[in-house]
């Protein structure tokens, strides 16, 4: 190998180890948020069902604070294995746990199949609430005599 290509071999190995920890940072840092998000869901579902306006508010603002940063870390996280692997979409992070030596591929996927079902339970009690959200809605139009209009084309 000749020395000008070493040092580039070096950089990049470097590079891919950098974008490797930070796509594991990014994983970790997501199911952080998924443990801080099930709870607050629960208590959006509570505070629904006593109709309590000022803290489903409060509890909207912290929800959304949770997802935005989820979705950023998600944002680089596509970055990340668009890089590492010239992927993207579903199969993109499959391609990169393939790719792990072996001794990582197993605590890797332990990883991310744990934030996947944290994620999936998320949006699970999420609909949950949307869904009795919805529900105290159409009762209360019903109640206050609003009818559903349908046009007809």
């Amino acid at each position: 190998m000749s020395t000008a290509a070493a040092p580039r071999s070096a950089g990049r190995a470097q590079a891919l180890d950098a974008a490797l920890r930070r796509l594991l940072q990014g994983i970790e840092a997501d199911t952080a948020a998924c443990a801080q998000l099930k709870p607050l869901l629960q208590q959006q579902f509570d505070a629904a069902l006593r109709h309590n306006a000022q803290a489903l508010a409060a509890l909207a603002m912290q929800i959304t604070a949770l997802v935005e940063s989820m979705g950023a870390n998600r944002a680089e996280r596509v970055a990340l294995l668009k890089r590492l692997v010239d992927a993207s979409g579903e199969d993109a992070m499959e391609r990169c746990l393939a790719r792990l030596p072996e001794p990582l591929r197993a605590p890797w996927r332990e990883r991310w199949d744990g934030l996947c079902a944290s994620v999936a339970e998320c949006k699970r009690l999420n609909v949950r609430n949307g869904q009795l959200l919805m529900d105290q809605y159409e009762i209360i139009q019903r109640v206050i005599g609003v009818a559903e209009v349908t046009y007809a084309a």
